[in-house]
């Protein structure tokens, strides 16, 4: 069983969520700090992040991950309620890291 840093605020009992409860241990933060401070400690297989989070920023998670592992890759998956595409800028941030 893979391990996954859940960083959201109350998405635990959204479908997508519990779906990966078969295969993962998931680890629940609801704070950015205390996502990274989770990080320094640990390499999750599985990054789950509310894009729609304020205060958030998925860039700094990622680079996180990388600091610790360059090599490793970055399994992502943005979780947001918007009817709209990825804002742009935070797409073009991530598309170096991921």
């Amino acid at each position: 069983m893979g391990t996954a840093l859940l960083l959201c605020e109350d998405c635990k009992s959204d479908p997508v969520i519990q779906a990966f409860q078969q295969d993962y241990d998931i680890r629940h933060v609801v704070r950015q700090r205390d996502a990274l401070a989770f990080l320094r400690t640990h390499l999750p297989d599985l990054l789950l992040l509310d894009l729609d989070m304020r205060d958030v920023d998925p860039y700094l998670i990622t680079e996180e991950v990388r600091s610790r592992d360059p090599a490793g890759s970055v399994i992502m998956l943005g979780i947001s309620r918007r009817k709209q595409d990825i804002p742009e800028d935070l797409y073009q941030r991530l598309s170096g890291v991921l």
